[in-house]
């Protein structure tokens, strides 16, 4: 995130359930963003992708407290 939000504040926020792991990671980027001038990866299309391929889930946008990445991973049960 910092690659196109710059040097603000960001929080992490990681939680476990015994079925799935989701992870949050919000920073204050708000409407003031712009595109990484070396953005030659896939970014947000790509994370997308992975979370399909694993069976999870994954969306990034404006929310009210600025840009917010979400993602949530079925976690396998291990006896299995």
């Amino acid at each position: 995130m910092r690659k196109h939000a710059g040097s603000v504040p960001t929080s992490i926020v990681i939680r476990r359930s015994p079925s799935r792991v989701e992870l949050v990671v919000r920073n204050e980027r708000g409407k003031h963003a712009v595109a990484a001038a070396n953005g030659g990866g896939v970014g947000l299309v790509g994370m997308r992708e992975r979370m399909r391929v694993y069976g999870g889930t994954h969306d990034a946008g404006e929310d009210e407290e600025g840009f917010a990445v979400r993602a949530s991973l079925p976690v396998k049960d291990s006896a299995t």
